[in-house]
């Protein structure tokens, strides 16, 4: 199987499934930012309301562009890149300003990564990404309680989103060989050693001519070919030569 074919496959799928993706980052920062207004008694400080409100732009951006189809398959990890990077500041600043380690929302979002992206540097480097930054803001911090258990809480939700995309890129890599079996079985034209009548996906036989066009791409005339006409009436056409 082609590596190249094979990233060309999952880079179509990537870019069908961009909605989906984006509609995941979305919901996260949605609900986040509902748990913010929760736990601040429907009073959010004005630094948080800017950071979830420039986040749900960076995707809505990203979705508008994605329902007229103008990111090339090439570049659909990197969107969803940059829209996780939207989200994955956030813990680390809560950190900065609100002195809290942001728990659930880092490792929601080391975890969703993993339905995202359908390509491992891409999920590895989100991740990656995510828990190093929180890391650089909290490492004075890490030997809390609280921060040590967010840094646990991170690494399982990261391996969890780990493992499940891995399943999900086996199932659709056995998928793509079947598919890619069925196009070659498609090829695979049935026709009679001895009438040389050919089989239809119905099962009826029917003669090459009758069968090309069934398949509604082309109509049969018939001719002599050069070979045929030189065994059928060779010796007619010498004799009239030479008459």
């Amino acid at each position: 199987m082609s590596q190249e074919k094979w990233k060309r496959y999952l880079d179509d799928i990537q870019t069908s499934y961009m909605p989906v993706a984006l509609a995941c980052i979305g919901v996260l920062l949605l609900l986040s930012s509902f748990r913010d207004f929760v736990f601040t008694d429907f009073q959010p400080p004005g630094w948080l309301v800017v950071l979830n409100s420039a986040g749900l732009l960076v995707i809505i951006v990203a979705g508008v562009f994605a329902a007229l189809e103008r990111i090339p398959p090439r570049f659909s990890n990197t969107v969803l890149f940059l829209c996780t990077i939207a989200v994955s500041l956030k813990p680390s600043v809560i950190v900065v300003i609100d002195s809290t380690p942001g728990t659930l929302v880092l490792a929601t979002v080391v975890f969703i990564a993993g339905l995202i992206f359908l390509s491992l540097p891409y999920l590895l480097i989100s991740q990656i990404f995510t828990m190093t930054f929180w890391l650089l803001v909290v490492f004075q911090n890490i030997t809390s309680l609280q921060y040590f258990a967010t840094l646990i809480m991170g690494v399982i939700a990261g391996g969890l989103g780990f493992w499940l995309q891995r399943n999900r890129i086996s199932q659709m890599h056995h998928n793509y060989e079947l598919e890619n079996r069925v196009e070659s079985l498609e090829t695979i034209i049935p026709m009679c050693a001895a009438c040389k009548k050919t089989r239809d996906e119905q099962g009826e036989w029917m003669t090459v001519e009758d069968y090309i066009e069934a398949q509604g791409a082309n109509q049969v005339s018939h001719g002599v070919c050069p070979d045929c006409k030189q065994s059928l009436y060779g010796d007619y056409l010498e004799n009239r030569g030479s008459a």
